[in-house]
C-alpha cells in the first residue's frame, strides 16, 4: 500500500470506526476476522508512506513491515508484536500500544508524541532523533536502544528499566524519571534539567555534560557514574548516593545536598558554591580544587 489513503470509515450503517487496512469494515463487524489477520501482514510489507491512522492492530504479530513515514496517528497497537520492521519517520502521535513489542526495528525519526507505551518492550531498536514528548512508558522494559538526540520532554518514564542504551544527547527535560533505571547507560550530553527523578538510578551511567539543573533527584543512585563536568545546580539530591563516582568539574551551585554519600567520590574541581553539604558524607572524597565558596558543611 504505497502513496496516502483517505480515512475510511467502516460500512455498516451508523458505525462511524475506522475501516481496517483494505477492508469495507471496522474491526468490530469484520465477517472473517480470521482471515483477514492471517493476510494482514502481507498488507503491511508495502505501506511506506500510508495513511493509516486510527488503524486498529491490537494483538497482532507484525514482521518485516514497511511503514516508513506512515501516517499512523491514534492507532490501537495493544499487545501488537513489531519485528524487524521499519518505523523510520513514521507517526505515531497519540496511539495505543499497551504492552507491545518492538524488536530489531530501525524507527529514527519517528514521532509518537502523546503515545501511551506502558508496559512496552523494546529490544534492540533505532529512535535516534525520534520525538516521544509527553508520551506515557511506565514500567516499560527498554534493552540496547539506540537513541541519540531522541526527545522524551515531559515524558513519563516512571519505573522504566533502560539496559545497555545510547541516549546521548538526548531530552529529559520535565519528565518523570521516578524510580527509572539507567544503570550503565550513555547519557552523555543528555538533558535532564527539570526532571522528577526520585529513586533515579544511573549506577555506572555515561554521564559527561549531562545536565540535571533544577532536577529533583531525592535517593537517586549515581555510584561509580562517569560524570566529569555534569551540571546539578540548584537539584535537589537529598539523600542522594554518588559513592565512588567521577564528578571531576561538576557544578552544583545551590544545590541541596543534605545528606548525600559522596564516599570515594572524585569532586576534583567540581564547583560547590552556596551547596548545602549538611550531613552529607564526604569520607574519602577528592575534593582538590573544589570550590566550596559559601557551602554549608557540618
Amino acid at each position: 500500500m504505497t502513496g496516502q489513503r483517505d480515512i475510511t470509515y467502516c460500512a455498516v450503517a451508523d458505525c462511524r470506526q475506522p475501516a481496517l487496512l483494505a477492508a469495507a469494515q471496522c474491526r468490530q463487524h469484520l465477517p472473517d476476522s480470521a482471515r483477514y489477520f492471517s493476510r494482514l501482514p502481507t498488507l503491511l510489507h508495502a505501506a511506506n508512506n500510508a495513511q493509516l491512522a486510527r488503524i486498529d492492530l491490537r494483538h497482532v504479530e507484525v514482521t518485516a513491515a514497511h511503514l516508513a513515514g506512515a501516517i499512523l496517528t491514534a492507532a490501537l497497537f495493544d499487545g501488537t508484536v513489531f519485528t524487524a520492521s521499519d518505523l523510520t519517520r513514521a507517526s505515531l502521535h497519540g496511539v495505543s500500544a499497551r504492552g507491545a513489542g518492538f524488536t530489531e526495528m530501525d524507527a529514527a525519526g519517528l514521532d509518537a508524541s502523546g503515545a501511551v507505551l506502558t508496559a512496552t518492550r523494546w529490544l534492540h531498536v533505532h529512535v535516534e532523533d525520534a520525538r516521544f514528548t509527553n508520551a506515557i512508558w511506565e514500567a516499560a522494559e527498554i534493552r540496547g536502544l539506540e537513541g541519540a538526540r531522541a526527545d522524551f520532554t515531559r515524558a513519563s518514564l516512571r519505573q522504566t528499566l533502560f539496559a545497555h542504551c545510547t541516549l546521548t544527547e538526548a531530552w529529559f527535560t520535565d519528565a518523570d524519571l521516578a524510580e527509572t533505571v539507567f544503570d550503565g547507560c550513555d547519557l552523555s550530553w543528555a538533558v535532564c534539567a527539570g526532571c522528577h527523578g526520585e529513586s533515579l538510578s544511573l549506577r555506572r551511567a555515561a554521564l559527561d555534560n549531562t545536565s540535571f539543573v533544577g532536577a529533583f533527584l531525592d535517593g537517586a543512585d549515581f555510584s561509580e557514574a562517569y560524570a566529569p563536568r555534569a551540571r546539578f545546580s540548584a537539584a535537589i539530591l537529598t539523600g542522594a548516593k554518588l559513592v565512588g563516582a567521577l564528578l571531576t568539574n561538576a557544578v552544583f551551585r545551590e544545590a541541596d545536598l543534605r545528606g548525600a554519600d559522596f564516599r570515594n567520590a572524585d569532586l576534583q574541581g567540581a564547583i560547590l558554591e552556596r551547596a548545602n553539604l549538611e550531613g552529607a558524607n564526604l569520607d574519602g572524597a577528592n575534593l582538590a580544587g573544589a570550590n566550596l565558596h559559601g557551602a554549608i558543611v557540618s
